[in-house]
């Protein structure tokens, strides 16, 4: 067979292009390194550059805390705010307090979904803990938020966050409500008697009641004294934290829920408030406005 002009053409063209393979694998090789470098140079310089004495803002009104933020692309539009990895606000606090040209911290706090469970609330408490112990006289925070459970929610996890600030503050036209804990679960055993499906329970103790939902109506003595006792634990935790922060005793706290809600003045005459301003009242204006982003 003979080879025509065009043929020859073709895979003259063909292996010039495989040749090339390697090089353009290359040079996006070396452009992605190069960015990458540019960028860590870009915030290392923006590091060193940072003027004598800052306060950090930390705006958790506008962001959720996540374990692990989502991949999925939609996700910002779905949940409507940004979300912030725990581990690297909390890498961020430690660094920062032992920082000398920190001298203060402004935390600004949303509703409590924005928080995930307790675990992340009391984690991101000791971290702010430990900021204000080792910057103390130096550097500190203050907390505020537009309300403290509003509409019927329930705003105790979030306070409990903010009593790890130096000082606390709220708008006067605003709504403390720490109503505790509580736990709602719903019973499918009217449902699925309905439907004719009997599920296959092995309950091994009167305690294990992990699927009780399903073969029951209501909650049965020994499942409520189990969810009582674990949510009795929780609440003196937390009204011992808040206690022990706010230098009030046990007693005074457990009176504020009791007689919760709140207005902002009695709240700061039960001694859980250190002011009412609103976020952008001029004395908060002069930390907001002289702020370093922290995230």
């Amino acid at each position: 067979m003979t080879e025509t002009p065009m043929s020859n053409s073709f895979f003259s063209r063909a292996g010039r292009v495989l040749r090339n393979v390697p090089r353009a694998f290359g040079a996006v090789f070396l452009v992605s390194v190069g960015t990458s470098f540019y960028y860590q140079y870009k915030a290392f310089k923006e590091y060193i550059t940072l003027p004598a004495a800052f306060y950090l803002d930390l705006d958790l009104e506008q962001q959720a805390l996540v374990e692990r933020s989502s991949n999925n692309p939609l996700a910002l539009l779905t949940s409507g705010i940004r979300q912030l990895e725990l581990h690297n606000l909390l890498q961020v606090l430690h660094t920062a307090k032992t920082d000398e040209r920190v001298r203060g911290l402004l935390a600004v706090l949303g509703d409590r979904q924005n928080f995930g469970g307790l675990a992340q609330l009391q984690e991101l408490r000791n971290a702010l803990l430990d900021f204000r112990f080792h910057a103390k006289g130096r550097a500190p925070i203050y907390a505020y938020s537009n309300a403290f459970g509003e509409g019927g929610m329930n705003g105790t996890g979030v306070y409990y966050l903010a009593s790890a600030a130096d000082k606390v503050f709220m708008p006067p036209t605003s709504m403390m409500s720490l109503l505790g804990f509580e736990n709602t679960q719903v019973f499918l055993k009217d449902l699925l008697d309905r439907l004719k499906v009997e599920p296959e329970v092995h309950r091994r103790e009167e305690y294990k009641a992990a699927l009780a939902p399903l073969t029951g109506t209501g909650f049965d003595p020994a499942h409520r004294e189990n969810l009582t006792s674990l949510l009795q634990t929780l609440y003196n935790q937390v009204v011992g934290d808040i206690a022990a922060a706010r230098r009030l005793t046990t007693s005074a706290v457990e009176a504020a829920i009791s007689a919760a809600p709140l207005l902002p003045s009695m709240a700061t005459n039960m001694g859980l408030l250190d002011g009412l301003l609103y976020r952008w009242s001029p004395w908060l204006a002069v930390v907001v406005n002289t702020v370093a982003i922290l995230a």
